[in-house]
């Protein structure tokens, strides 16, 4: 190999370290706040006390309200919240929703599955009442951060799980 062949390598090999250093530290280039765990620091905590003997969350990411309809239908509970969106009533322009210090907003609700091995009724709140599993679904309001729903499993529903090719224009 010629010097000449041995600097353009170098160059170019130079070049592609820097071209991927950059890239993950460009904002949402990596673990940054712009990610699904980010945006749903807020509830990691509250899914860790809601769970005990649960182990590191598997999943977070955040979730609508016809989601969360899903998820608790998937785990066999009959759910009270809406599955579609309920036609608005006329009056003022709503508020629009906070933003993060990036101009993203913040989702109204996160979802936490936590992994591990449960037996009936320990895991308190959890529904439905007196099973058991091997994953908690914990789905938390951010604002005010509070878990709103505890939902233990056999597996993880298809639902709870992020789909990147959508998950951008759903959150």
């Amino acid at each position: 190999m010629t010097a000449r062949r041995r600097r353009a390598a170098a160059l170019l090999g130079g070049v592609v370290l820097a071209s991927c250093l950059t890239g993950c530290a460009a904002p949402g280039g990596g673990a940054g706040a712009h990610n699904a765990v980010g945006k749903c620091a807020s509830v990691i905590g509250l899914s860790r006390t809601a769970v005990p003997g649960g182990g590191a969350p598997e999943i977070i990411r955040p979730v609508t309200v016809e989601d969360i309809g899903a998820l608790t239908l998937a785990a066999g509970v009959p759910t009270t919240l809406p599955t579609t969106k309920a036609p608005k009533p006329a009056g003022p322009p709503p508020v629009p929703p906070p933003t993060d210090a990036a101009g993203d907003p913040i989702p109204r609700y996160c979802l936490v599955v936590v992994p591990g091995r449960f037996a009936p009724n320990s895991v308190p709140g959890a529904v439905p009442a007196g099973a058991g599993g091997d994953h908690v679904l914990v789905v938390a309001a951010t604002r005010p951060a509070q878990v709103e729903r505890l939902l233990i499993t056999t597996g993880v529903p298809s639902i709870a799980t992020p789909h990147p090719w959508w998950q951008f224009w759903k959150s």
